[in-house]
């Protein structure tokens, strides 16, 4: 089983030993560090080659879907909005595991969530990985991610908000849900670049907004197997300008390639 360095990053002395609680519990989590500073965080970053982030808000103070178990918070996008700092967190979610039973959400053909379950000695049963599950040449993602919106007047100390709804995954493209989102803002409104995911690939999608409250989607963007956008803030001469990271054998690794495009659609 991979092991992941974790870091705590809470201003609230209570949240953070419960959630090192949490994390001494978890075999495959390695705590290196608690911070209430995010700087602090940042050089810990450096230092420990963290994984994961338990960040800003206690899980208990969020709400999750009817059913779901929220299992962290992670990798969030930041801007600046009506007078405040926001983030737009990677919310995890999983159903409320059972005894000898592996469970697992995933959007079905109509856009609903539906849970899978798998006995867990199922001979054909592969959850060696924490974050993906084989079975019978497919894979599946341990938990279905989604997009929310917490909010700051010091960028330490966060708080849901709950007129603002979350952005779930939405088609055959977001069936495993969506991830890791990157906040451009702009002249023309705010623009959300992210991961799509499915057993079909993974992808960047784009989502654009004036007000978090409604919401134009773009679709896929950057092609299979790609992730990790963020857009240029500012044209360069007349052309807009993004990161990417492409992923596969056939590129040799992982590597943040330069994208050019005429309307933030075509690259």
């Amino acid at each position: 089983m991979m092991n992941l360095t974790c870091a705590i990053l809470h201003a609230d002395q209570q949240v953070s030993e419960q959630l090192e609680v949490f994390i001494a519990k978890t075999p495959f989590l390695s705590l290196c560090g608690k911070y209430s500073n995010p700087i602090e965080a940042l050089k810990g970053y450096y230092d420990n080659k963290v994984h994961l982030y338990f960040v800003g808000i206690g899980q208990e103070e969020m709400e999750g879907i009817n059913g779901m178990e929220i299992t962290c918070l992670l990798n969030p996008g930041v801007f600046k909005y009506q007078g405040k700092i926001w983030l737009l967190l990677r919310v995890a979610e999983r159903p409320i595991q059972k005894e000898g039973i592996i469970s697992f959400p995933i959007y079905n053909e109509k856009g609903k969530i539906e849970v899978v379950s798998f006995l867990k000695n199922d001979p054909d049963l592969d959850a060696s990985d924490p974050r993906v599950i084989g079975y019978k040449g497919k894979n599946y993602l341990t938990t279905m991610s989604y997009l929310r919106l917490v909010s700051s007047t010091d960028g330490i100390h966060f708080k849901d908000e709950p007129e603002f709804p979350p952005i779930f995954g939405k088609g055959e493209l977001e069936a495993f849900g969506i991830e890791d989102c990157r906040v451009a803002t702009t002249e023309d409104g705010f623009y959300l670049t992210f991961t799509e995911v499915s057993s079909v690939a993974v992808g960047v999608g784009l989502i654009h907004t004036n007000d978090w409250k409604n919401y134009t989607r773009h679709g896929m963007i950057f092609p299979p197997h790609n992730k990790d956008c963020a857009l240029f803030e500012q044209k360069i001469g007349d052309k807009y300008f993004a990161l990417h990271r492409p992923s596969s054998p056939e590129l040799g690794g992982n590597y943040i390639w330069l994208a050019e495009s005429p309307d933030r659609l075509h690259w």
